[in-house]
């Protein structure tokens, strides 16, 4: 049990750091760090723990707090510290006689200046229709995945913990963007009869979600009439994993099946490089670098060649 609620601490801490330093950076106008705040954070709360205290993170509104009475040195967070310590080992009867409302005036003057007013305008003009955002010209909508994340993990806070909510949030935000991505494959078919050439200019993410349908878009029936040379332009897709270079692979068998003559051409370096890794799986498929496709265009030479192979490549990557 003591290492889930490590865990849970750790990431909260993490996170509440994360956060702190960014909206530091906003209120400031400058880059906080970020890797040394963490390691820094890590490194005290091994400290503390071996001295038998409560491990802890950056705190959000002492941030602000401390931002909006200009103390944006490094020597603000060392003294307040040590008046922490000081006030909790030699003045812990005079903080007793602080009156609570002075706290949480104190607090509400902090969440005032944290919260962010335009989110509401932004919450409204998510709910409403466009006809309703042109009528009251509200031009500040923003997504409504967006906002249902936001109010899941808002609640989630108040009737669990933070780090339950960070969890959760983190996973909507994984599977919105996959489902955002599994509609994102656009392919443009280009015919040059005269040449005997057909060209598919693919944009979009290639990867587990968007894989099958990539595949469903190459049927038998609809590329048998077809020019025998094909070229598969990937200037605007990337492929970010295994499936996506299955998936990419299939659609080259398939046209191959059918007697065509098929080349990859314009594969960004990310895609490239990945690809690179399992050569073994694009042994004999024909790729196109860009100089020689700049030559067909310009000369009207249009033969499909194998002008090299993933095997055979020698661009390196850094």
């Amino acid at each position: 049990k003591i290492y889930l609620t490590s865990i849970a601490v750790f990431g909260v801490s993490l996170i509440e750091t994360l956060m702190s330093s960014n909206i530091l950076d906003e209120l400031s106008g400058q880059r906080a760090q970020r890797n040394r705040v963490s390691l820094g954070v890590g490194a005290g709360n091994v400290v503390s723990g071996l001295i038998g205290g409560m491990g802890g993170s950056a705190s959000t509104g002492m941030t602000i707090l401390a931002n909006l009475s200009n103390a944006n040195t490094r020597l603000s967070s060392f003294v307040a510290s040590v008046f922490f310590v000081l006030i909790v080992y030699a003045a812990p009867v005079l903080v007793n006689h602080i009156p609570l409302a002075t706290i949480a005036g104190v607090m509400f003057y902090v969440a005032i200046k944290l919260f962010r007013w335009r989110s509401i305008v932004q919450l409204v003009a998510a709910l409403l229709p466009l006809r309703a955002r042109e009528t009251l010209h509200l031009d500040c909508k923003v997504s409504r995945s967006d906002i249902f994340t936001m109010l899941v993990v808002m609640a989630i806070s108040l009737v669990f913990d933070f780090a339950i909510a960070v969890l959760v949030g983190v996973v909507m935000a994984v599977f919105i963007f996959v489902w955002d991505s599994s509609n994102r494959i656009v392919i443009e078919k280009e015919v040059i009869e005269e040449e005997g050439t057909v060209t598919y200019n693919i944009s979009g993410p290639i990867f587990f979600a968007t894989a099958q349908g990539f595949i469903d878009i190459f049927e038998t029936e609809d590329f048998e009439g077809d020019p025998e040379e094909v070229v598969i332009m990937l200037e605007g897709a990337n492929v970010y994993d295994w499936s996506g270079m299955k998936a990419l692979k299939t659609v080259h068998d398939r046209l191959a099946d059918l007697g065509k003559v098929v080349a990859l051409a314009s594969i960004s370096p990310s895609s490239r490089q990945l690809m690179e890794k399992n050569a073994t799986m694009w042994a004999g498929v024909s790729f196109l670098e860009v100089e020689e496709i700049d030559e067909e265009m310009t000369t009207g030479y249009s033969t499909v060649k194998p002008a090299s192979t993933m095997g055979d490549s020698k661009t390196e990557y850094d």
